[in-house]
């Protein structure tokens, strides 16, 4: 994992600073964002109410769509630089929480 954290680091050291600022901004947005989404479906695996599970759907797409928002303010660089971020957080989470069993 630390030989990673190490080629990221290094191939940020290269890129536009909008883009390295989207990339971080819409990796913390998707690390929310897909942790609500882990939440939310195990609520409902659990027997938790509809209305818990639509409380954290409005949550997750309240979030995406204001942070999405504002990045797409500072121009399209930072803007997919956010995209790239929050796809990483995707494999991030879904890593995290099978534990490498797919």
């Amino acid at each position: 994992m630390s030989e990673d954290i190490a080629m990221v680091a290094q191939l940020a050291a290269g890129l536009h600073p909008g883009l390295l600022v989207g990339l971080i901004i819409g990796l913390l947005i998707g690390l929310a964002y897909f942790r609500l989404l882990a939440g939310s479906a195990r609520n409902l695996t659990d027997g938790a109410s509809f209305g818990a599970a639509f409380g954290l759907l409005a949550l997750r797409l309240s979030l995406a769509i204001a942070g999405f928002r504002l990045i797409a303010g500072l121009g399209a660089l930072p803007l997919l630089g956010a995209l790239a971020g929050f796809l990483i957080a995707r494999v991030i989470v879904q890593s995290l929480i099978l534990g490498g069993q797919a």
